[in-house]
């Protein structure tokens, strides 16, 4: 018959494998959220460069061109909409992950206190 010790001993092992892989998943978590931020930040500034050659290139051509206004106009408020859509998502990214994280720290504390409550004799 195994002994007591060894069962709570190994259900304490068991808990911190999972508090661990439980932490783990929540660092590359953060990480890929990280990741996602850099990624929406480059694709602004990509998007913002190209707009502004864009914009130099329609300058250039106004000369010639008087319907040109219109199209410097609408191809602002469309590189505004893009950005303030990114942003949106970025909200609702964050408060997803956020979610997410607080759950999972909920789980590992849930795990911790059950770890904490096995018998130690």
């Amino acid at each position: 018959m195994p002994d007591k010790n060894d069962i709570s001993s190994e259900q304490r092992a068991e808990y911190k494998s999972k508090i661990m892989r439980k932490e783990r998943d929540l660092e590359d978590f953060q990480k890929l959220r990280k990741s996602l931020g850099q990624s929406d930040v480059s694709y602004i500034d990509t998007l913002n460069a190209g707009y502004g050659n864009l914009r130099e290139l329609q300058e250039r051509d106004r000369r010639w061109d008087r319907t040109l206004d219109k199209e410097i106009s609408l191809d602002s408020r469309k590189v505004a909409e893009v950005e303030k859509i990114i942003h949106e998502q970025n909200a609702r990214v964050e408060e997803y992950f956020a979610q997410v994280k607080k759950q999972t720290l909920n789980e590992i504390d849930e795990l911790e206190k059950e770890r904490g409550d096995l018998p130690w004799d």
